[in-house]
């Protein structure tokens, strides 16, 4: 849909390019046992949901998008993918991504994902979300040992 929204030619480096999020943008290729990607492993590595292509086929599909992967990766918002929630989620937004959450996910998970985005949309600004999810992820770590 991309290709065709914004009339991008078809090969394996448009479609890297295409793919919205960093950890997505990865493909193999049988034919060679070739790994195709940039910056995907790092950002699984370092556990972190960030947009990887400026192209966006909806507003309100990325909110969707955004707000669920990173409830079932827990990965940290990158700046650019938190300012996006901040400045792009509306009421219509939020109320198209419910919707849509409670058409495919039981409802404690639909609970769950808004509850995320509750928490997450509290912050002042990126460095108190930061900090913030840090110090989750410490409380997570401890309580696993």
């Amino acid at each position: 849909m991309i290709f065709k929204k914004y009339g991008i030619q078809p090969s394996l480096q448009n479609l890297l390019s295409a793919v919205d999020f960093t950890f997505n943008a990865i493909a193999y290729d049988r034919k060679s046992a070739r790994l195709h990607q940039t910056c995907s492993l790092q950002a699984i590595a370092q556990r972190r949901l960030d947009f990887n292509s400026k192209w966006i086929l909806s507003r309100k599909v990325i909110a969707y998008r955004v707000l669920l992967l990173r409830f079932k990766t827990g990965f940290i918002l990158s700046e650019a993918v938190f300012d996006f929630l901040k400045t792009n989620v509306d009421v219509e937004v939020l109320t198209f991504v419910k919707n849509l959450l409670q058409t495919r996910l039981p409802p404690d998970t639909v609970k769950a994902v808004l509850d995320d985005y509750r928490r997450i949309s509290g912050f002042k600004d990126y460095e108190q979300y930061r900090l913030g999810a840090m110090n989750a992820a410490q409380k997570i770590s401890n309580s696993d040992r």
